[in-house]
């Protein structure tokens, strides 16, 4: 992962209309090969995750209320918080590995979780404390609830 300083895009109206040509208003070299995830620190830092080589498994980022950065680490199975440059885990997990991360309204965790590349779930966490599980019987049927995770994400709620 890297932490990037942004450079002021220039004055823009908040709504825009979408343009015909998309224009480039400033190039970050994260180092990566490919970019996979971009969560924002404020207007001037970015966190960015991605792979230095192609067979590395994205880290998935999110940040924290309070300004640190919460990550998913495929390989190690776990998530973890990144506070003042010192790595804390939060969650090790046993035989599923933790995919996607976002943080709740109210500051919770919420992982996506795949177990064997054919079962997938979403937990909702309060620290290192599993609040609330919904586990799908297919990865498929997890890719078509995107609009449930979106909305845990902005309310803290899961619903089925």
């Amino acid at each position: 992962m890297t932490k990037s300083d942004s450079q002021e895009a220039g004055s823009s109206p908040l709504v825009k209309q979408l343009l015909d040509e998309p224009e480039t208003f400033t190039t970050i070299d994260t180092g990566f090969i490919c970019l996979y995830n971009v969560a924002s620190l404020s207007d001037e830092e970015i966190w960015t995750s991605g792979a230095k080589k192609s067979k590395n498994r994205a880290e998935y980022i999110a940040v924290t209320k309070s300004g640190d950065l919460a990550y998913t680490d495929t390989n190690d199975r776990t998530v973890n918080i990144l506070k003042n440059e010192k790595m804390e885990e939060v969650i090790r997990l046993l035989n599923w590995r933790p995919n996607g991360v976002c943080i709740t309204y109210h500051g919770d965790l919420l992982v996506t979780m795949l177990k064997d590349n054919k079962q997938s779930k979403v937990v909702h966490y309060t620290g290192s404390t599993e609040k609330q599980t919904i586990r799908f019987s297919s990865i498929t049927i997890s890719l078509e609830r995107t609009e449930t995770w979106i909305f845990a994400c902005l309310t803290g709620e899961l619903t089925q």
